[in-house]
């Protein structure tokens, strides 16, 4: 084995050239040399196939007739060992014939090269399936990272889908009646204001109505306001503090990102004040615009969960409790 430039890049494209004839092998090498490959000769099948092994090509360009294996023969076996049968076979002959062309593409080949070599052709030849092979490649690493993802996703609707149910399972009266009254409030698309003791699955009742609502397949984004820093805005209703969509580089806020979802806010009362009252502004356009039927972008429905005495109002902004207090569910400590 020898090549015929400096070691490259180890992203280089890889190309094995195999022929017995030294002069076909010159005419190869400096055709390709200086285009960005590197390249590997060999003079047999034989070692064509120890050589792939340890370099593992991108392409293969083979002779066909040679002594020992032919080039049918070491196609076939590179084909069946895993180590290699990813590189793709460009046959080099002067064999013209259509049954010499069938069986070379039985055997796993993709293309033909007829000698004597054109120039022009082995480049054009070997660009385009060395551009198929990185396409191939970009495809199968996409597959895998979304297959990936994918699996993220699963595990993450498992786990949502466990604390969803889990605190919710029973036949006890007052799970059914609270069951009965989030089959209700799944149904409509206003919003509600949960109210009940820490540690009484508020954040179940959430996301069940979430689920069991035509926002389903929607974004349920659930914010605890009582785990920002004092005063923050954690960019509700503005782009501040908020997440940034990796498409165009733009700030959104919690508003955007449930649009056609569910926007749960988890201890409101602990908000800032003044974010509380805007978050009433935006609850009241909202409100006017779906009693008018008028689509809106922000189509978001808004859930609250709060562990404050209402009969104190502890914590809330007046204009924002009196939107919230008239549509409420309690949730039992169970």
């Amino acid at each position: 084995m020898s090549t015929s430039q400096p070691p490259l890049a180890d992203d280089a494209d890889r190309i094995l050239l195999v022929d017995d004839d030294a002069t076909n092998l010159d005419v190869l090498r400096h055709t390709l040399d200086g285009r960005g490959y590197r390249l590997f000769v060999t003079r047999s099948g034989e070692s064509a196939i120890e050589v792939a092994r340890r370099v593992h090509p991108a392409l293969v360009l083979l002779d066909v007739v040679m002594p020992g294996i032919d080039g049918y023969e070491t196609c076939r076996r590179l084909k069946d060992d895993p180590q290699t049968r990813e590189a793709a076979v460009i046959f080099l002959s002067s064999l013209d014939e259509a049954k010499d062309k069938v069986r070379g593409l039985e055997v796993g080949a993709v293309d033909f090269v007829s000698k004597p070599f054109q120039k022009d052709e082995v480049v054009a030849r070997v660009n385009t399936h060395l551009t198929l092979q990185r396409l191939r490649r970009q495809l199968e690493t996409r597959n895998a990272e979304l297959a990936r993802e994918l699996a993220v996703a699963q595990e993450l609707l498992t786990d949502a889908r466990r604390r969803v149910e889990g605190p919710l399972l029973g036949d006890s009266p007052t799970i059914r009646a609270l069951r009965e009254s989030m089959t209700r409030y799944a149904a409509d698309e206003e919003m509600l204001l949960l109210i009940g003791p820490q540690g009484g699955g508020h954040e179940a009742v959430a996301r069940a109505i979430h689920h069991a609502s035509a926002r389903s397949r929607q974004a349920f984004i659930h914010v605890n306001c009582a785990l920002l820093p004092p005063g923050q805005d954690p960019g509700i209703v503005s782009a501040q503090a908020a997440a940034t969509d990796e498409s165009s580089g733009a700030r959104l806020s919690l508003l955007e990102l449930a649009t056609r979802g569910t926007l749960y806010l988890e201890e409101a009362h602990r908000l800032a004040t003044d974010v509380q009252e805007r978050l009433a502004d935006v609850l009241q356009v909202l409100e006017g615009l779906r009693e008018r039927g008028q689509a809106t972008a922000s189509d978001v429905r808004f859930i609250v969960f709060s562990s404050a005495p209402l009969a104190t109002a502890s914590g809330f902004h007046p204009k924002l409790l009196a939107l919230l207090e008239r549509r409420q569910l309690r949730v039992p400590l169970v």
